[in-house]
């Protein structure tokens, strides 16, 4: 993007954790994602030898429900499975709550494999600039 004539103006991390523990435990995890993912990117750009300033935000996010829902509508559950994971994924109760009857599923171990596993992430949003009409943002997984 800087070889077009963009920017580099921010840059914003934000960990994620998968619903296999405790609503603290994630959130902890979600943190600590954030943080490696952070930690890499200040040595890359350290190592750059850039002279401007980058803003970069970080944080962790905890569990990702939306991400979780996308998932299970995509993996080769039977519509049966599919619509016990998510009536307890939408319906009421915490996530700790929601956490424990999943767990009570039958597939459970299906689910860790085919879903939970990817929602372990990070998100990172790359923000520009540029003298050029608009700004643009860039989104990756």
């Amino acid at each position: 993007y800087e070889q077009q004539g963009y920017r580099l103006k921010g840059i914003s991390l934000t960990g994620y954790a998968s619903q296999g523990g405790t609503q603290e435990y994630n959130q902890r995890l979600s943190d600590a994602r954030a943080e490696a993912v952070y930690r890499d990117l200040m040595n890359m750009i350290t190592r750059s030898q850039r002279t401007d300033t980058i803003a970069v935000e970080r944080a962790g996010r905890g569990e990702d429900w939306d991400r979780f829902n996308q998932l299970v509508n995509t993996v080769a559950f039977t519509e049966d499975e599919r619509a016990r994971i998510l009536e307890i994924s939408n319906g009421a109760g915490t996530p700790d709550e929601k956490e424990a009857s999943l767990r009570r599923l039958p597939f459970w171990n299906k689910l860790v494999r085919e879903v939970l596993t990817y929602c372990r992430h990070s998100f990172i949003t790359f923000q520009f600039e540029s003298n050029q009409a608009g700004a643009m943002t860039a989104d990756y997984y």
